[in-house]
């Protein structure tokens, strides 16, 4: 049997129903930047994060075992979670503080997706 190394994660892909909606939510609300069109979707990035965003997907029930959950670094857990939670973003799971060293909470996005951020409080 071959077994194989991964190294990292080259592109994030989010396949979304409506792509300037979540574009909105993706930069606006969690401060990616647009790098460029692609289509038929557009690129992102964060940091060292890539993400391709494509559209036009089907409405489909999300439920927490089918789903693949970014968990994204910010400077302060809980700076981002004030930040979020007074724009109205929608909390899967509310701040939680586990040691001095490591906190974390979930969002989700507007297709439901949940978008875990944990780190430093």
């Amino acid at each position: 049997m071959t077994t194989i190394k991964v190294t990292g994660i080259n592109v994030l892909a989010l396949y979304v129903t409506e792509l300037e909606r979540s574009l909105e939510f993706y930069t606006q609300q969690l401060g990616f930047e647009k790098i460029r069109d692609m289509d038929p979707g557009v690129l992102l990035s964060a940091g060292e994060l890539t993400v391709y965003m494509e559209g036009g997907r089907p409405v489909r029930e999300v439920t927490y075992s089918q789903e693949f959950s970014p968990c994204l670094a910010v400077d302060s857990v809980k700076g981002a979670y004030d930040a979020l939670s007074k724009a109205g973003v929608e909390m899967a799971m509310k701040y939680q503080e586990f040691t001095p060293e490591f906190a974390m909470f979930i969002v989700k996005d507007p297709d439901g997706l949940k978008v875990e951020f944990a780190g430093k409080p």
